[in-house]
């Protein structure tokens, strides 16, 4: 019985999550912004580890140019 009970609300959540992306200009806008921040972010840090762990160069920047 709590199996059924949890397909179903999985169920629900991901139909109100569709509903929203089909009803909500908005919602839509807001949802593209957030996973191209978070794509870049995760893309970003992992571009820099990679470059971190291959790099022969290296350079410091001085503090009063933060």
């Amino acid at each position: 019985m709590q199996a059924i009970c949890n397909s179903l609300a999985v169920t629900g959540k991901v139909l109100n999550f569709l509903l929203f992306c089909l009803s909500s200009e908005h919602f839509r806008a807001l949802l593209k912004k957030r996973l191209c921040y978070l794509f870049h972010l995760h893309h970003d840090s992992s571009r820099r580890h990679n470059m971190s762990t291959t790099a022969t160069k290296t350079f410091s920047v001085p503090l009063n140019e933060l």
